[in-house]
């Protein structure tokens, strides 16, 4: 597990939510459900919508659309990416909470697969959507 926040996350947070999300993610003790609760109120505060905007610009960064999207299709990409980020940004608050924390609790240098996947999950019509993009080839 990841014992730092990411720096992209901490800049439009306050001093007092800086504190807050650094000890929770620092402590082992803080399970993943105090840390989603913890970026909930986050998301639900005034500074929530910019937050939920730098949220899923990392989420996106971190899937590098360059690696997702094959170099024959490199046009889609721009398209790909921005897709993405609209996604992870309408999220409702508390599913974008449990797969912000999902993200940073994942080890520094997981492959973007298993990142992917531990994103799409319990999204149902993102794997469908997934399943009719790979037999359409």
């Amino acid at each position: 597990m990841q014992s730092t926040f990411p720096e992209p996350l901490l800049l439009h947070l306050t001093a007092k939510q800086r504190k807050i999300v650094a000890a929770a993610f620092a402590n082992p003790d803080s399970g993943a459900a105090k840390r989603t609760e913890i970026a909930e109120s986050i998301l639900g505060s005034a500074k929530g919508r910019v937050w939920r905007e730098d949220a899923a610009r990392w989420i996106s960064d971190l899937l590098q659309v360059q690696l997702l999207v094959p170099d024959v299709y490199q046009d889609w990409r721009l398209l790909v990416e921005e897709s993405l980020h609209f996604l992870i940004s309408h999220l409702s608050t508390a599913r974008l909470a449990s797969k912000l924390v999902d993200q940073i609790e994942l080890p520094e240098g997981t492959p973007v697969p298993f990142r992917l996947l531990a994103l799409f999950t319990r999204m149902p019509a993102l794997q469908k959507l997934g399943q009719v993009l790979a037999r359409n080839r």
